[in-house]
């Protein structure tokens, strides 16, 4: 399938370029210190509490996973070639997500020693469920993250410039639940259903809603939407 492809190849420029291994060597770095203050107060803190440092991590290092998706193509002037090409616009976009995913998953496998060193420590006696739980959310947090990234690369050729637009919305989904907090009736719901961190939290401690996984698709679905419609009225113009 053709979107496998372009999927194929843009990870392959991700990782001969310096920027996968900029943001392996930033995450992996910052994690581990967090690990060691997280463990060096009390081991059976439960993962939940690193599961939540994971979703912080991913404002941070989306942004510049996603940055180049598009906005790089337009800025070489490849786009336009692309577009003519025997290809779909949707499986350029869903390609190139796919693609992020890809490094963002491998970010994710990276974590998992974290797991098992807790498992271990913890002489088998820490729940696993949650963390499977857990980790499902952040595949899922991720893919709607990525596909915000993936939109704000479609619509400008400054890799910066979409780093920047999609930090800014990505943090506000992560922070409107404070203001869902101090609002009330129907705002203060529509606020908290809004919020990632409100459906995220959810598998943080072990609970697995289809309501909340049909948030997350949704999502997805809406920035990858609306990436596509940007890229059809660029060909149409």
């Amino acid at each position: 399938m053709r979107v496998f492809v372009i999927a194929g190849r843009e990870l392959k420029a991700l990782f001969l370029s310096p920027i996968a291994y900029i943001v392996l060597a930033l995450y992996f770095g910052i994690m581990g210190l967090v690990w060691l203050i997280v463990t060096a107060q009390q081991v059976q803190v439960e993962y939940r509490l690193m599961a939540h440092e994971l979703h912080v991590f991913a404002l941070f290092f989306i942004p510049a996973i996603s940055m180049r998706a598009l906005a790089d193509e337009r800025r070489t002037r490849t786009l336009e070639l692309l577009v003519t090409q025997p290809v779909r616009d949707w499986e350029i976009v869903v390609g190139k997500w796919l693609a992020c995913m890809g490094l963002y998953v491998v970010m994710l496998l990276g974590s998992l020693q974290f797991w098992a060193h807790l498992h271990v420590w913890s002489e088998g006696s820490m729940d696993d469920l949650p963390v499977l739980s857990a980790y499902l959310g952040l595949v899922l947090v991720g893919m709607m993250y990525l596909a915000i990234g993936t939109f704000f690369s479609s619509i400008t050729e400054n890799q910066v410039v979409a780093a920047l637009l999609t930090f800014t919305v990505i943090v506000a989904f992560y922070f409107v639940r404070a203001l869902g907090s101090v609002g009330t009736g129907e705002l203060q719901d529509i606020l908290m259903q809004v919020s990632t961190t409100y459906h995220f939290d959810e598998f943080a401690r072990g609970i697995v809603d289809t309501g909340h996984i049909v948030y997350f698709a949704l999502g997805t679905f809406l920035f990858l939407f609306m990436s596509v419609r940007t890229l059809e009225s660029r060909s149409w113009g």
